[in-house]
């Protein structure tokens, strides 16, 4: 994902990214506490023969001009880099902060600005993958989530414009999806069928649309056949209860169900939890169930959304529910209503 130069001239070091588009990432430089005995924590061992190397680089470089007296020893070596609280340039004068010396702006991938594409990507069953898409505006790649997986990061979800905003402006702007899209219809599979022939006679059954809503937390879900539910603002009830990450389907089915009682199941912090759901029934749907994909974004890192299948049986009526987690999504960034389901 990165690559790293090390020139000869200036010492210095080139770390550029290996993904195209606009992707930003910070690199901090810092020098360990050395010691000459049971180092702990983050502190590093200075070895007898690694002081004899270090010498005469202290000599050339330091600030303070030690002589051969100075650096002998393992600890005089210890205590000499140790004074030193910032970094220290090819001719030793000393820097002003122990990171990178100049950054760039942002755009370290390339943008293949000439470069239009249209692709499908079947995500498959990856425990912890990197999806790269186009970085071109106009690009419309699909994402394919045809099988359970464990996590997808997705790079080049947002347009360049929406990166350059703040989320609340590429919200308002709707810039949050770029052109590309997410396919879920592997789970969001119901049909209809408006003949009155034979319940077995399924030639005209058709698969309903893909509708997405937004809905808030703390709220009874709207959980109709094939569709998107996406919840943006839920939030954890403590730090160790109730979080985004101890989040199970089991904990979202008996949120929904209720089975302890109206709120008894809710999950997470009151008005910003999960409750439960005014599913409507599908006219004419094929089958006795119907399903919904729930996206639950974390309170704690925007665009990191996990996503449950919810099976609603007797929609509308006693409902029950079987979920299943099938996968997590970051997407970098909070996505709305505004982003394109198949």
């Amino acid at each position: 994902m990165l690559t790293v130069t090390a020139g000869t001239g200036t010492q210095a070091v080139a770390i550029a990214s290996t993904v195209e588009g606009n992707n930003d990432f910070a690199i901090s430089l810092f020098q360990p506490e050395l010691v000459i005995a049971n180092p702990t924590g983050t502190q590093v061992l200075l070895s007898a023969s690694d002081s004899i190397s270090m010498q005469a680089g202290l000599i050339a470089t330091i600030a303070a001009n030690p002589d051969s007296d100075d650096t002998d020893t393992a600890a005089e070596n210890v205590a000499l880099v140790n004074a030193i609280d910032q970094f220290l340039t090819e001719t030793g004068a000393v820097g002003t902060a122990y990171d990178v010396v100049a950054t760039g702006d942002g755009t370290d991938g390339t943008n293949e600005t000439l470069v239009t594409n249209v692709s499908t990507i079947d995500m498959g069953t990856g425990t912890n993958d990197l999806v790269v898409l186009n970085s071109d505006d106009g690009s419309a790649n699909t994402l394919d989530f045809s099988a359970e997986w464990g996590k997808v990061s997705v790079v080049n979800f947002f347009t360049d414009t929406a990166l350059a905003q703040t989320n609340a402006q590429a919200l308002a702007d709707n810039l949050v999806d770029g052109s590309h899209i997410i396919d879920f219809t592997a789970w969001l599979d119901d049909q209809t069928d408006a003949s009155t022939d034979a319940a077995a006679d399924l030639q005209s059954a058709v698969r309903t649309g893909t509708t997405e809503i937004v809905m808030a937390a703390g709220t009874d879900f709207d959980l109709d056949g094939n569709e998107v539910v996406i919840i943006n603002d839920f939030a954890q009830a403590t730090a160790t209860t109730e979080t985004w990450a101890l989040m199970t389907a089991a904990d979202i089915d008996a949120a929904l169900t209720d089975i302890l009682g109206a709120g008894a199941d809710d999950y997470g912090l009151a008005n910003s939890d999960i409750v439960g759901t005014n599913a409507t029934a599908t006219v004419n749907r094929v089958g006795t169930t119907q399903d919904s994909i729930m996206m639950i974004q974390n309170d704690l890192n925007a665009g990191e959304y996990k996503v449950f299948n919810v099976e609603t049986t007797a929609a509308g009526g006693v409902e029950t529910f079987t979920v299943a987690l099938v996968g997590t999504i970051d997407f970098g960034g909070e996505i709305d209503a505004n982003a394109v389901f198949a």
